[in-house]
């Protein structure tokens, strides 16, 4: 039981620290504040964003179709074997985006597992 407690008391005191340094540090980055432990912070639902926003992800016939929200530009379905390569992901599907839902397949998916992700590519302004 002492243990139980003691873990609790630990990770109360990390999570304090970690409040008390987001809280303490702030560096101004072009006309902005950076605050280090913003990004765990949730965005509520229905909030603009710059980033295309994964809504669902299926398959049909062994090839991964997923819907994106993007506002405006294109979008690129990447694929990639290996997280740990930054350089080694592969385009396989595009669409010109304006604010709707779109759906991007992956039409000659790999034998083996894969990640995902899309890219924006932007054609004026955010």
């Amino acid at each position: 039981m002492q243990n139980i407690i003691y873990q609790l008391w630990k990770q109360a005191a990390i999570i304090a620290l970690l409040i008390g340094v987001d809280l303490a540090v702030s560096l101004p980055i072009m006309g902005a504040t950076y605050r280090p432990f913003r990004w765990m912070a949730m965005a509520p639902a229905g909030a603009a964003t710059l980033y295309p926003m994964i809504q669902n992800l299926t398959f049909t016939g062994g090839k991964p179709s997923l819907s994106a929200e993007v506002r405006t530009g294109s979008a690129v379905l990447q694929r990639s074997t290996n997280l740990l390569n930054a350089t080694g992901w592969t385009d396989v599907a595009a669409t010109p985006a304006n604010g709707q839902v779109i759906q991007l397949t992956d039409t000659n998916p790999v034998p083996h597992g894969a990640f995902y992700r899309v890219k924006r590519i932007y054609t004026g302004a955010p």
